[in-house]
């Protein structure tokens, strides 16, 4: 037989970098698919910026470089299920300043609380005004790819982010992430 630990395995988070995005609002409303309603969102290309909070040139012990650019493009199949919580299904590309292209995937959960699918579903969903947006809290677990070698270090990182998404009458329209990869 097996003995459990009995202890945790050490972990930490080593902050990345973060992005705020706006949405277009040539959005697709699918409609009802088994166990919800199915939304395309992309952002606006090329006005999503990726940056350090700090504004720091290096990342960790090791010294990679900051990642710093513009989100060139983003889209997001999101499934709001029946149960009031969204499901993101991310794919976007960074162009970093210095010119490099780094790919990205990420799936998120975003709770929307209590009737949240029936408003949307029943056309009923006009949460949020520009001078107080709904907010709503999403978590992300992204993984990257490039062919940069500056910033190949990012391929061999999970990543985690913890971000908000802000609705406007209804809308989806802002979204802000800070990027951590679990070491």
């Amino acid at each position: 037989m097996i003995a459990h630990r009995g202890y945790f395995i050490d972990k930490s988070l080593l902050y990345l970098f973060s992005v705020d995005l706006e949405f277009s609002m040539d959005f697709e409303e699918l409609g009802l698919v088994p166990g919800g309603i199915r939304l395309n969102l992309f952002c606006v290309p090329n006005t999503a910026r990726v940056y350090n909070v700090l504004r720091e040139r290096t990342v960790g012990a090791l010294g990679y470089p900051a990642v710093t650019g513009t989100l060139i493009y983003g889209e997001d199949p999101v499934l709001v299920r029946e149960d009031d919580v969204a499901v993101a299904n991310v794919r976007a590309r960074i162009q970093t300043d210095d010119g490099a292209l780094i790919d990205t995937t990420y799936h998120g959960i975003m709770p929307m609380g209590v009737g949240a699918f029936r408003a949307i579903a029943g056309g009923l969903d006009s949460l949020g005004t520009l001078e107080a947006p709904a907010e709503y809290r999403i978590v992300v677990t992204p993984t990257y790819e490039t062919d940069s070698p500056t910033y190949r270090w990012l391929t061999e990182e999970q990543c985690v982010g913890f971000g908000t998404v802000q609705q406007v009458q209804g809308l989806f329209r802002r979204v802000s992430y800070d990027i951590y990869s679990m070491t």
